[in-house]
């Protein structure tokens, strides 16, 4: 604690003496000057009271969160052709991932190595089927399955996704081939003219 007169001399001159927000600085009255003297050899020490001990304060640092193991992808397989003429839905299908609590499923349109995002599931199974084959294109696809953690997990985060890309065709309605219906032979009878003009 600071004497009363040492306090007092402080204030006198914090008032006195210009601001420093001052463009111009004012010249120190008498009465400042006397205050200035007296205090300019004046050391104050404050020593700040320490933080006090909360002990349940964690001082470590959290764990990084890992994640989850990629899912398997089963269907369709890696290159696998898919004939619209032959199927009215794909199954997308993959293995559970343990501790996963839903999956993410993203199908891809691929062209000229872009992606174009065709639709997205988010479910707790472990398949998502998709017929609705007027909204794409035949060509090249991509899917892609991502395992997603329990909301109670604060160890995990999303895996890798398990992508795998594969054809969408049209193959033409093969058809029985034709056969052409041979005449009849005719059998001629002794003494039988054959048509047609003599030689």
């Amino acid at each position: 604690m600071l004497p009363p007169s040492v306090k007092q001399a402080l204030s006198d001159y914090a008032r006195m003496v210009p601001k420093a927000s001052e463009v111009s600085p004012k010249p120190l009255s008498p009465a400042a000057q006397r205050i200035f003297q007296r205090t300019v050899s004046l050391q104050i020490l404050e020593t700040l009271p320490a933080a006090p001990h909360n002990p349940n304060i964690n001082q470590t640092q959290p764990l990084p969160r890992t994640p989850l193991p990629k899912p398997n992808a089963v269907s369709p397989t890696l290159g696998e052709r898919i004939d619209i003429n032959k199927t009215a839905s794909i199954r997308f299908s993959w293995e559970a991932v343990p501790n996963a609590s839903s999956y993410q499923v993203d199908l891809y349109r691929t062209s000229g190595g872009t992606k174009a995002l065709v639709k997205s599931w988010t479910t707790p199974d472990l398949s998502v089927m998709f017929d609705q084959f007027t909204q794409v294109d035949l060509g090249t696809f991509s899917w892609q399955v991502t395992a997603l953690p329990q909301s109670s997990d604060k160890e995990s985060i999303k895996s890798d996704p398990a992508v795998s890309d594969f054809e969408i065709i049209k193959a033409g309605t093969l058809q029985a081939p034709s056969m052409k219906k041979l005449p009849a032979p005719q059998i001629k009878t002794p003494g039988e003219k054959s048509s047609g003009s003599s030689p």
